[in-house]
């Protein structure tokens, strides 16, 4: 048996994603997938534990705590400029408390909001072929990749304190395998 291979999200599917998330009832969701596509953070990571006083709109900064990682490690990560712009207009519209955390849905809501938002766009969702939202993970862990970024630093940006692990979130996409055989028929 091999492990199936990560799926993640074109440009193309992206924006239907997130146009998808224009619908009132999961208008909650933009934010938070634009900030998992955008960090490669855990659902759990800003979902779940994300509180105000770890965003800082002067750095552009999120400090992920280390007792809210899977790993138990804090690390930081910066904010893309959409990114801040949302997390900002989710700040003026809270109360301002820092302890306060930033995302208010449940678990549930986000994966019946996200379920919805995927058929939607046109998108398969669900294991083991379709997106899921630690797609998006594998997402950002592609493009950083594709980007140029050494894969060592890509793991730290995920949290990862295995080198293996970070191999698991690539994916051999068709310009990859393209340029593969490109490389094999220059031999």
């Amino acid at each position: 048996l091999h492990d199936a291979l990560p799926i993640f999200l074109t440009i193309e599917e992206e924006g239907r994603l997130l146009a998808a998330c224009e619908n009132p009832q999961r208008t909650f969701l933009r934010p938070l997938i634009i900030c998992l596509l955008d960090t490669g953070a855990r659902l759990s990571e800003f979902l779940q534990h994300l509180c105000w006083h770890c965003v800082n709109f002067e750095t552009r900064t999120v400090i992920l705590e280390a007792m809210t990682t899977k790993t138990l490690k804090g690390r930081q990560v910066m904010m893309t400029e959409r990114m801040c712009h949302e997390l900002r207009a989710l700040w003026e519209a809270s109360d301002g408390a820092g302890d306060l955390r930033v995302f208010n849905s449940t678990v549930r809501q986000v994966r019946f909001g996200f379920r919805a938002a995927c058929k939607e766009a046109g998108i398969s969702y669900g294991s083991p072929d379709g997106i899921t939202l630690h797609s998006l993970r594998h997402t950002a862990a592609t493009r950083l990749v594709k980007g140029q970024m050494p894969l060592q630093l890509v793991g730290r940006i995920l949290g990862h304190s295995q080198p293996q692990t970070t191999y698991r979130y690539l994916t051999a996409d068709a310009d990859a395998t393209a340029q593969a055989a490109a490389i094999m028929e220059a031999l």
